[in-house]
């Protein structure tokens, strides 16, 4: 156990209150990976912490997060969640239970809780089913799915990171409740598909979506084409998307980017040259295209950018004794196509020759 999760856990326990690492800290400690996921249930109310750390940070629904020399946690008091409104947020009571608040957990995977001996407590035996690779629900499968939608994508990122097989009665109630997907937010949405995206096991990730017809509820199409590569964007790129999906303007250029470098002959010198070295790969990673030949080109282009020709903007308006306009921009894209297909030596006396005959 990492120095500072002991203290933060040895702080709590000082103060007469019991706590435990839940969830994902656990489960990937049982599967032996290395994991940040640093999430603490304990009987302390979000009261008692602030008494502990003041400049923690308040949440909703009983949790606090705390920032502690360089980590992040997730505190959360042990609760009893009574019903759920809008198939994603609880109404709750707390409770000093550790069984009850167990209860409240999604999968057995994630049931298991560890003190700070690093003793685990596997009450709903989670280290079976991860020994044999299957999903399970913690209680009625109808009635959590029911009670939180984003369960089901949760459920199909754990399949599909883990090779999981999925439970029966979790099945049936994906099948059953999978119209709740449209209920949820975007944001929920696209954080549990960037990380079914982003696995190196995304194909039985996109068949299990598939299976239970959920693609329509997450408002995308193209799943039956889509080509696996290890770029995120160009997972994304390959599908038809709501608008309401999130990304930043950065992300948006380039997935659109992408698209259209899809469909032009991306080792064409000035093609490769216009997409840039980042779209290029990612469309041959999708097309299939060696990897190595691109980058044979790419290294051999005469120019890499604009502001690599070898005069400037000033240099052409006084060689032909013109004002600053549009017919600069026009120039720079002559000379660009002509050095790019190596028709023009990219050297000043080279490019003015070329510009006095052509432009004077």
């Amino acid at each position: 156990m990492k120095k500072s999760v002991k203290e933060v856990m040895e702080k709590i326990i000082n103060k007469g209150f019991a706590v435990y690492l839940v969830g994902g800290y656990v489960r990937d400690y049982y599967l032996n990976k290395e994991t940040f996921d640093y999430d603490l249930a304990t009987s302390a109310k979000p009261v008692d912490l602030i008494e502990i750390w003041p400049n923690i940070e308040n949440k909703n629904y009983g949790s606090v997060v705390l920032k502690y020399k360089g980590s992040r946690f997730e505190i959360t008091t042990f609760r009893v969640e009574k019903s759920y409104h809008k198939n994603r947020f609880p109404n709750y009571e707390y409770t000093n239970s550790i069984d009850k608040d167990i209860l409240r957990r999604d999968f057995t995977m994630n049931s298991m809780y560890m003190d700070i001996d690093e003793s685990i407590i596997d009450k709903l035996n989670g280290k079976k089913d991860i020994d044999n690779k299957i999903l399970k629900m913690v209680g009625n499968a109808d009635k959590k799915i029911g009670e939180d939608a984003l369960r089901i994508l949760r459920a199909i990122r754990f399949a599909t990171i883990y090779n999981f097989t999925i439970d029966k009665e979790i099945e049936e109630a994906i099948t059953k409740y999978g119209y709740l997907l449209t209920n949820l937010s975007f944001i929920h949405k696209k954080e549990e598909l960037d990380k079914i995206f982003i696995s190196p096991n995304l194909e039985y990730g996109l068949k299990l979506i598939k299976k239970y017809n959920l693609d329509k509820y997450l408002d995308i199409k193209g799943l039956d084409n889509l080509k696996p590569v290890n770029n995120i964007l160009g997972i994304w790129a390959q599908l038809e998307v709501d608008n309401k999906y999130p990304f930043k303007k950065s992300e948006k250029g380039l997935i659109d980017k992408i698209k259209i470098y899809l469909t032009k002959d991306i080792l064409n010198p000035y093609v490769l040259y216009n997409s840039g070295l980042y779209v290029a790969t990612v469309v041959a990673q999708i097309r299939k295209i060696d990897i190595k030949q691109l980058n044979l080109i790419y290294e051999n282009l005469p120019i890499l950018r604009k502001e690599d020709i070898a005069v400037t903007p000033n240099e052409i308006i006084n060689s032909l004794n013109i004002k600053p306009g549009k017919i600069i921009s026009n120039i720079y894209q002559d000379l660009e196509y002509e050095i790019i297909n190596k028709n023009l030596e990219n050297d000043k006396k080279s490019i003015a020759k070329y510009i006095m005959k052509k432009y004077k």
